[in-house]
Formats: structure tokens, C-alpha cells, sequence
């Protein structure tokens, strides 16, 4: 078997994800979103690809100037975007669970969070170890209804977003030291259930 091109897969995965950005601006303009949605969307594609200039953002979401700069200003005024020099940053990023707008945006936040870390996998060692910093697992659960872990492992998303929202509150109530260099680490969940019927 030909060896894996780590390079040519991540570039094709970099495609992918701007070509879903651009399909779900096309959406918001197509549906007439608020623009509640569309400055969650725009943080969040600043939040991945930023520092960057606004004509670079307005190239990555398809909105033109005229649509695009009231909500950049929107986002500098509020904080959640910073300019300097031109370019455009976002430091932090939070959708909350039950948001009503910007839903779209999250689950491009989450789409990005599963490709950053299957590349940083690829670009470091292509198998899994249990001391893993980065990476991803997946696990299949065959059940029936009224299977004695039923209720545990359909409730696991629930589980692991209360815990992670309550590790997440704590590490940015943390004081960061003078001159400690700071860095990411970004966590995600995700469960599908296929083939249950209402009894």
C-alpha cells in the first residue's frame, strides 16, 4: 500500500471545511437569518482562521462589505472581536447550548474541532495511545430498548457536556502567571443514535 500523503489529506480537509463555510453563509443569506446568526457565524470563522483582514474574511463567508463591516463593528464594540492593525482576532469563542441564533455556527465550531484534530493526529503519529493529548476515539454501543445500560450511555452527552461547561468555567477563572506562555486544547463530544423507534 502507497504511503499516506499527511500534507495532501490536510490541505484536502482545509478545502472542505472553507467550502462548508461557504455553504452555510449562502444558507443564512438564502433563509434571511437575523443578524444575531450571522455575528455568531462571522466569530466563528475568525476564531478559527484569525488574525485576519476583513477583505480575507469577506472572501472566506461570501458577504460583501456592505454586509459584512456593521457586523464586524457590531463584534469590536461588544468585545468579541479585537482589531489591530488591520487585522481582525478573536480570542474566545462560546455558543451557548440553547442558543436560538447561531446554531449553524456551532456546528461549524464543531466540524472544525474534529478536523483540527484528526490533522494535528496525522501531522504527529497516525496511531492511538491511551496518555493521548491529541486525537479522537469512537465507540459503537448495539442496544435494544430496555437494555440494562440504556438510560447510561444515552445520557453520556448530556454527562459530558455538563462536566466539560464546569471545567471550562474553572480553567478561565484560573489567574494565567506573569509570562507563562499560553496555548488551546480543544474538546469535543459528539453521539448519534441510529435505528431506535418509538415503541
Amino acid at each position: 500500500m502507497a504511503p499516506m500523503n499527511v500534507e495532501l489529506l490536510i490541505e484536502a480537509i482545509t478545502r472542505e471545511t472553507l467550502v462548508l463555510i461557504s455553504q452555510l453563509a449562502a444558507t443564512y443569506r438564502r433563509a434571511g437569518k437575523g443578524v444575531a446568526g450571522l455575528e455568531t457565524f462571522v466569530q466563528v470563522a475568525v476564531h478559527h482562521n484569525g488574525p485576519m483582514t476583513r477583505a480575507r474574511l469577506r472572501e472566506m463567508v461570501q458577504l460583501d462589505a456592505v454586509e459584512l463591516d456593521p457586523i464586524v463593528d457590531v463584534l469590536l464594540a461588544d468585545g468579541r472581536l479585537t482589531e489591530e492593525k488591520g487585522r481582525l482576532c478573536c480570542e474566545s469563542c462560546v455558543i451557548p447550548l440553547e442558543a436560538s441564533a447561531g446554531w449553524e455556527a456551532a456546528v461549524l465550531d464543531h466540524y472544525n474541532a474534529v478536523v483540527a484534530a484528526i490533522s494535528g493526529k496525522l501531522e504527529a503519529v497516525q496511531r492511538a495511545a491511551p496518555a493521548d493529548a491529541v486525537g479522537g476515539s469512537t465507540f459503537r454501543f448495539d442496544l435494544w430498548r430496555g437494555h440494562p445500560l440504556e438510560t447510561e450511555i444515552l445520557g453520556r452527552l448530556s454527562r459530558e457536556r455538563r462536566d466539560a461547561v464546569d471545567l471550562r468555567a474553572r480553567a478561565s477563572a484560573a489567574a494565567r502567571p506573569p509570562g507563562a506562555v499560553p496555548y488551546q486544547v480543544v474538546w469535543y463530544c459528539g453521539q448519534s443514535v441510529a435505528g431506535m423507534r418509538e415503541r
